[in-house]
C-alpha cells in the first residue's frame, strides 16, 4: 500500500480530497441547513445589522453579550451580498475540503509522507468530518484559517501566518492555543526566536487593525468575541454544591443576571469576570472539583455534526435529543440510522484518542518531540483552558481533533514499521 502511494501520491492524494469536498457538496444538497442554535442566532444578529447596513456589532448597548465577531460578520457578508447564506455555507464545504488538504501538509512536515498519508486517511474516513457545511458554526473557518497558519510557519511565512492567526482568532477567539504551540514547537526544533516574533508582529498589526476598525465605528476598542466570563460564571454557579450560602456574596441574587440595563456587552463581560473572582475567593476547592467534570463533558462525545442527518430537523424543538449520550443509553439497543451512526462513530473516536495517547508516550521515550510539538501542545493547552477558563461541551473539543488524528495516525505507522522490521 505504501509503495503504491509513494508511486501514485501525485494524484491519489488530491483525489481523496476532492471525493471528501464534493461528499460535503452532497451533505449540504441533500440534507440542507441544520439549524444549530448559535448557528441560527448568527443568522437573526445578521439580518439587523443587514438592514441597519452595518456590520456585527449594531449596537453593544442593545446585545447582552458579544459573540463570535468574524463568524456573525461572515453572515453579514453573505446575506448582504447574496440575500442567502447558502453561498457561506458552501464556501464552508470548499474549507472543510482544503483543511484535509492542510492537516495532510501539516503531518507530512512533522512527522513524514507515510504518516501524512495515514492522517488523510483517517481524517476522511471519520464520520463526524461531514455535514460541518450545513451550519454556519465557527469551527469550520476557525479550523481552517489554524491550520493555515500552521503550515504558513512551517514552510517560514511567518509573518503571513501571524496575519492568518489573527484571522482565526477573529472567527472563535482561542488562537491563543496555537500560537503556544508554535511557540513549544520553535524552542524543540531550535527555530530562530525571530521567526516566532515575526508571527506575533503579523497577529499583533491585524488584531490591532479590528480593534482600531471597531473604535472608529463602535467608539469601542474589541478585537474577538466576549463572553467567556459569562459562560465560566454560569457555569461555576450552575454546578456550585454551595450555591445556597454563596447567595451571600451577591446580596442573594443570582449573579449571572445583570440588572443594569445601561450596560454595554462589554461592560457586562467585566461585571460577570469580577462576580467570577468574587465566587472563586470563597470556592477556590470547589472550583477545582468542578474541572474533572468539565473534562468528561468536553471529551465525553463527538456526536454534535450528527444533527445535519436528522429527519425533520428543522421542527425539533431540541435538535441534540436524539443524538445525545442520554438518548443512546435511554434506547438501547432499538437505534435509529442516526443513532447507530453516532454509535459507530463513538468507536471510531474512542480509539483515536486512545491510539494518540499512546502515540504521545511513544514519541516521549523515543524523544521525538519535536514532531510532536504542536499537535500535543494543542491538545494538552487547550485542555487546561477549558478547565481553567472554559466550562464543558462537546463542541468545544472539535478543534483539536486533527491534532488527536495526526498522533493517532503515528500510532499506526510505528505499528506498520514494527511488521516492516520483523518482516
Amino acid at each position: 500500500m505504501i509503495s503504491v502511494l509513494k508511486k501514485h501520491s501525485k494524484l491519489i492524494i488530491p483525489t481523496v480530497i476532492v471525493c471528501f469536498t464534493i461528499i460535503q457538496i452532497l451533505c449540504l444538497l441533500l440534507f440542507g441547513y441544520t439549524p444549530y442554535p448559535d448557528s441560527n442566532g448568527y443568522i437573526q444578529l445578521a439580518k439587523e445589522c443587514v438592514d441597519a447596513n452595518t456590520f456585527y456589532p449594531l449596537n453593544l448597548t442593545d446585545i447582552y453579550f458579544l459573540w463570535n465577531v468574524g463568524s456573525i460578520n461572515a453572515v453579514v457578508f453573505s446575506l448582504y451580498l447574496f440575500n442567502s447564506v447558502y453561498p457561506l455555507l458552501l464556501f464552508y464545504c470548499f474549507l472543510q475540503g482544503f483543511s484535509a488538504k492542510l492537516i495532510y501538509d501539516i503531518a507530512k512536515q512533522l512527522f513524514n509522507e507515510k504518516v501524512a498519508f495515514i492522517t488523510l486517511c483517517l481524517f476522511v474516513c471519520y464520520p463526524a468530518n461531514y455535514g460541518t457545511g450545513t451550519s454556519l458554526l465557527s469551527e469550520t473557518p476557525f479550523l481552517f484559517f489554524s491550520l493555515l497558519s500552521i503550515k504558513l510557519f512551517l514552510r517560514g511565512n511567518n509573518l503571513i501566518s501571524g496575519i492568518v492567526m489573527a484571522v482565526a482568532n477573529y472567527f472563535r477567539p482561542l488562537s491563543i492555543i496555537f500560537i503556544v504551540a508554535i511557540l513549544v514547537y520553535s524552542y524543540f526544533k531550535k527555530c530562530s526566536f525571530k521567526s516566532f516574533l515575526t508571527l506575533c508582529m503579523g497577529y499583533c498589526i491585524v488584531t490591532f487593525s479590528i480593534g482600531t476598525t471597531n473604535y472608529i465605528c463602535k467608539d469601542k476598542f474589541f478585537t474577538q468575541g466576549a463572553m467567556g466570563w459569562m459562560g465560566l460564571m454560569q457555569y461555576s454557579w450552575d454546578h456550585d454544591s454551595n450555591k445556597e450560602n454563596d447567595y451571600e456574596l451577591f446580596a442573594g441574587k443570582d449573579p449571572n443576571i445583570i440588572e443594569n440595563n445601561n450596560y454595554d456587552c462589554l461592560q457586562r463581560d467585566s461585571v460577570w469576570r469580577s462576580h467570577f473572582i468574587m465566587w472563586i475567593k470563597e470556592n477556590k476547592i470547589e472550583y477545582v472539583k468542578q474541572m474533572p467534570e468539565k473534562v468528561v463533558r468536553t471529551y465525553i462525545s463527538d456526536n454534535v455534526n450528527f444533527c445535519t442527518f436528522l429527519p425533520n430537523k428543522q421542527n425539533r424543538e431540541y435538535l441534540y435529543e436524539e443524538i445525545s449520550m442520554n438518548s443512546l443509553i435511554a434506547y438501547f439497543p432499538c437505534y435509529s440510522a442516526v443513532q447507530i451512526l453516532v454509535i459507530l462513530n463513538l468507536l471510531y473516536y474512542y480509539l483515536i484518542l486512545l491510539t494518540a495517547v499512546i502515540a504521545f508516550c511513544i514519541c516521549v521515550v523515543r524523544r521525538n518531540l519535536s514532531s510532536v510539538a504542536i499537535p500535543a501542545t494543542v491538545i494538552i493547552v487547550g485542555t487546561f483552558m477549558l478547565m481553567l477558563v472554559g466550562h464543558g461541551e462537546a463542541r468545544f473539543h472539535q478543534p483539536f481533533m486533527p491534532m488527536f488524528i495526526m498522533l493517532s495516525s503515528y500510532f499506526y505507522y510505528s505499528v506498520m514499521r514494527r511488521f516492516e522490521l520483523r518482516e
